[in-house]
């Protein structure tokens, strides 16, 4: 006899009525959610209880297959708006490291594979576009701030995700997008925003010097 289901309805329940700290307490232990988040995550959970009507409208949404187009449309929207970024291609990202030829190649890959380095596939060929803002130019190499928090956030395996974190604005930085804060004074803050100790270093990034 199988395990029973518990419907969507069922659960959205119980995590409705079950106390704060008990749901936050199952959030850090199935996803992982640092435990310097809990407070503003309690926060909004406080704020958020949700009465039987609201209950049945998100379930109702969940099983709408119209609400998976809409998720995909503004998937798709999203994407369009983290390409009008400034790209580089494997090529101009080498160049703007001062890589030598017959290496620039092998690390670029390399470091797009760490995922230190935040590729995306090119929408015109079959290849992949890094984010301009990812190179510090005049230093010829890859940011190590920038290094640090796509290891951290999983850029290798959610690249759209960590290219959407970097590009949108974001309320705890009081609305600016985070690859606006490279290279000023708040740089470190994006540090503290990826649950990262500000005083990083290069070593172990993958952070590529001249």
């Amino acid at each position: 006899m199988g395990e029973p289901v518990l419907s969507s309805a069922s659960l959205f329940r119980v995590l409705n009525i079950l106390p704060v700290d008990a749901v936050l307490s199952l959030f850090v232990l199935v996803l992982h959610i640092k435990r310097a988040e809990v407070e503003e995550i309690a926060s909004t959970l406080r704020e958020a209880r949700l009465n039987e009507e609201e209950i049945e409208r998100i379930v109702a949404n969940l099983n709408d297959p119209r609400s998976s187009e809409k998720t995909a449309a503004i998937s798709e929207s999203a994407r369009r708006a983290i390409l009008t970024v400034e790209m580089l291609d494997t090529t101009s990202i080498a160049t703007a490291l001062r890589l030598a030829d017959s290496e620039s190649g092998a690390t670029v890959l390399s470091l797009f594979e760490r995922g230190t380095l935040l590729g995306l596939p090119s929408p015109l060929a079959r290849s992949y576009v890094f984010p301009a803002f990812q190179v510090d130019r005049i230093a010829a190499r890859l940011r190590p701030t920038v290094a640090a928090i796509n290891l951290a956030l999983g850029a290798a395996n959610d690249p759209w995700g960590v290219a959407s974190w970097w590009v949108s604005r974001n309320p705890r930085l009081a609305g600016a997008k985070p690859m606006d804060l490279l290279g000023t004074d708040s740089e470190n803050d994006l540090l503290t925003l990826a649950g990262l100790h500000p005083s990083i270093e290069s070593a172990g990034t993958g952070a590529v010097d001249a």
